[in-house]
């Protein structure tokens, strides 16, 4: 019976009653009560204290996180004024940017242009040299041939200043990008 109040000591009998039982079945088993005793009273002293100061501690917490919280709203609040001021700043350069994009697109269709041309050209030169290269076959005359003579020479010259304005109008277009890229803010 003994063992049996020992075992069920905590499972919410009384513990004044489990005491009485001990004592009565063994009255020097008094010094370990008493032992007990003065134990749980450190215990419960301690454990009170601990929880004191952990309230005290939480309620730093609290009052940290309260002041965590407004720091948060002040944080945000502050980088969309931020970031509001740099949009700002960017857009001063918007009217250059679309200037250089506008510039980007009359080389390009100035270059479009003068591909044609060169297109032509082309077209025309092999036209008029496969017509000197059958010559004897539709005889033509020694002025005839060196008109269209004078006149391939001509076109050459034309392809060549063609060519150097082409190349001249590529590189326009690609300063005028790199220009643009380089407006660019981050």
């Amino acid at each position: 019976m003994l063992l049996a109040g020992l075992a069920l000591s905590g499972c919410g009998e009384n513990r004044a009653d489990l005491d009485k039982q001990v004592l009565a079945a063994d009255p020097s088993f008094q010094e370990s009560l008493d032992q007990r005793q003065a134990i749980q009273k450190e215990v419960d002293t301690e454990r009170a204290s601990y929880e004191r100061s952990a309230a005290k501690i939480n309620e730093k917490i609290n009052i940290l996180k309260s002041k965590i919280a407004l720091m948060k709203d002040e944080k945000s609040k502050l980088r969309a004024e931020s970031l509001g001021k740099i949009d700002q700043m960017k857009r001063k350069l918007y009217p250059r940017k679309r200037e250089l994009e506008q510039e980007i697109v009359e080389v390009q269709r100035v270059l479009k242009r003068k591909q044609a041309d060169m297109s032509d050209i082309d077209r025309d030169m092999g036209e008029y040299n496969a017509l000197v290269n059958r010559k004897e076959k539709i005889s033509l005359t020694r002025e005839e041939i060196q008109a269209w003579n004078e006149r391939v020479t001509y076109l050459a010259k034309q392809k060549n200043t063609l060519e150097s304005e082409i190349t001249k109008l590529k590189k326009d277009i690609e300063v005028l990008r790199l220009k643009v890229k380089v407006l660019v803010v981050r």
